[in-house]
This record gives C-alpha cells, sequence and structure tokens, in this order.
C-alpha cells in the first residue's frame, strides 16, 4: 500500500485482532499517542431472556479499530507487531462516504396504512398528494420511522378500530409519536403518551408541531391518571415489558388494548400470560415477518 498521506476522499482503518482484555487501554492510549483520530471496540452482543435485551458478551480477547487521517505508515505497524507479536495487525484504505447524503437518498416517502404515508421532511416540498394524508418526521434510528414490522402492525389495527367509537387513546411506549399522531389524523379525538426514554419527549413535542397535531398529552403518571379515561391502549413494546406493565396496563381499564412487540415463538406465551386474571378476549391476530400484534377487547 502507498504510504503517502490520504487525499480528502480516503481515510485508513487499521484493525487490531486477538487484544488481550487487559491490554485494551494501553494499545488504545499507544494508537492515540500514534496519531488515530478514534479507537474503537468491535463488541459482540447476546441476548439471554425473553425481554430480547443485548448484553455485551465479555470476551478475553478483543477486536479493536482504529481510524487515521494519514496513512499512519509501516514504522507503527511494526511497532504494534514487534511490541505486541501476538497480535493480528491489518491496515485498510477506505473510501470516505457522504453517509448522511446517501441515506437520505434512499430514504422516500411510503404509504404507512391507506391513505397515510410517512414522508421524511426533506422531502416535504416534492410531496403533494391531496388524497394523502402524511405524517412529516426527521427519520431516525432512536426512536422510530414507521418502517419496523410491529409499528405497520399497530397502525392497521389502529385503523381496523377506528370505526368502534372510540374517543381516546394512550399510546406508551411512544417513540417519535407516529402512532400517537395517526391516532389523531383518523379521528381519534384526544390522546396520551408516555416513554421511558427522556429523550423521547423532546422527539414526540417537536413531531406533534410539525404536523400541528393537539389534544394529545405527555402524561407521566400514566397508571394514575388515566384510569377510565381512555378507551384504547395502545403498547408498541416487547413482549417482556408487556408483561411487566400488565398491572398498569389493568388499572387504567381501557375498552381496547394493541399489543405488537412479540415474536412468533414467544406469542402462544404472551397470549396465554396477558390474559391470565385479566378478562381480555383475543379479537384480532397478525403477523408481519417474525412479528405478531394482537387486538384484546376488554369484557368488562
Amino acid at each position: 500500500m502507498n504510504e503517502s498521506s490520504m487525499d480528502s476522499q480516503t481515510y485508513f482503518e487499521l484493525e487490531l485482532k486477538d487484544v488481550p482484555a487487559q491490554q485494551e487501554e494501553e494499545i488504545s492510549l499507544f494508537l492515540f499517542e500514534s496519531g488515530a483520530a478514534g479507537v474503537q471496540e468491535n463488541l459482540q452482543f447476546e441476548q439471554k431472556d425473553k425481554k430480547y435485551l443485548p448484553e455485551v458478551i465479555e470476551q478475553d480477547t478483543k477486536t479493536l479499530t482504529a481510524f487515521f487521517t494519514q496513512n499512519p505508515g509501516q514504522e507503527l505497524l511494526n511497532k504494534l507487531t514487534n511490541r505486541y507479536p501476538n497480535i493480528e495487525v491489518l491496515l485498510n484504505q477506505q473510501p470516505v462516504k457522504d453517509w448522511l447524503g446517501e441515506w437520505k437518498a434512499q430514504w422516500k416517502p411510503f404509504c404507512l396504512v391507506e391513505p397515510v404515508w410517512i414522508v421524511p421532511d426533506w422531502e416535504k416540498e416534492n410531496f403533494s398528494d391531496t388524497n394523502k394524508e402524511c405524517i412529516y418526521i426527521e427519520p431516525g434510528m432512536a426512536f422510530g420511522t414507521g418502517t419496523h414490522a410491529t409499528t405497520q402492525l399497530a397502525s392497521h389495527f389502529l385503523v381496523e378500530l377506528k370505526d368502534k367509537n372510540l374517543k381516546s387513546f394512550v399510546d406508551v411506549g411512544t417513540g417519535s409519536g407516529i402512532l400517537s399522531i395517526l391516532a389523531r389524523k383518523i379521528g381519534f379525538q384526544n390522546g396520551f403518551a408516555y416513554d421511558n426514554d427522556p429523550e423521547s419527549h423532546r422527539v414526540f413535542t417537536e413531531n406533534l408541531k410539525k404536523n400541528q397535531i393537539s389534544q394529545v398529552t405527555w402524561e407521566e403518571n400514566w397508571p394514575e391518571k388515566l384510569v377510565g379515561r381512555v378507551d384504547l391502549l395502545i403498547a408498541n413494546i416487547i413482549d417482556g415489558v408487556l408483561l411487566e406493565l400488565k398491572q398498569d396496563f389493568k388499572k387504567i381499564e381501557p375498552k381496547y388494548c394493541i399489543f405488537t412487540g412479540v415474536l412468533e415463538e414467544r406469542s402462544k406465551e404472551f397470549v396465554k400470560e396477558m390474559t391470565e386474571d385479566w378478562d381480555l378476549k383475543l379479537i384480532e391476530k397478525d403477523q408481519k415477518d417474525e412479528w405478531v400484534g394482537f387486538i384484546f377487547e376488554r369484557r368488562s
């Protein structure tokens, strides 16, 4: 490989394999002192319980990746292999890409559920159709964009329930607020929302303003404040957390419940556990990809 400095279109990636865990900090410091712009550990994860919450797998040896704006040169590679003979060192030159620009180019408006479309902010001026309702968002990974199967299941369930003369809802685990916005757009008169991620409140509030949606209130104390006040509960959350929240769900006494976020392999057990000591009637089940969603009606 040519050892000249990179031009503005490339950068250098130095990968170190089989790094002993006890030497990770020492080697990372050495890389920074040698001009690295950044060093990351390539983590591995596993999911041990029904909540599907990932946990880092602790390992005796690790893989580090260091990033350089210039070729670090053969001298650094020699120092690394001499100091740490058991570590495998690989150097690659990579093209610099406009990742944001490429991502935006691929992110197009799409139909969430007829007639409602999700439209990214940067497409707002170009996307106009009087026959379509639009939910405008700035797509991001953290709080939902409407592309996930569980959000789409919940959206279809919401539309199916709109003729049940339901007026109010609570959206627990609201994320970016897409389901709350959809509920208001299809005719629900008022709603409440909550998510335990504090950043969600900011994103949710911004999206309400962006879409000129009112009559949806953020309610932190929803299990106590909403008793008997909502017709529909919407909860797009992984099933282990849904079951943990069951007693809170029961308190608010909704007429209907939408639960999504359940893996197919867990669906039978989920229905059994959720309906135990709660007089719910399963009225619909649907599946998209590996995810399953449900509509329940409360009998009393």
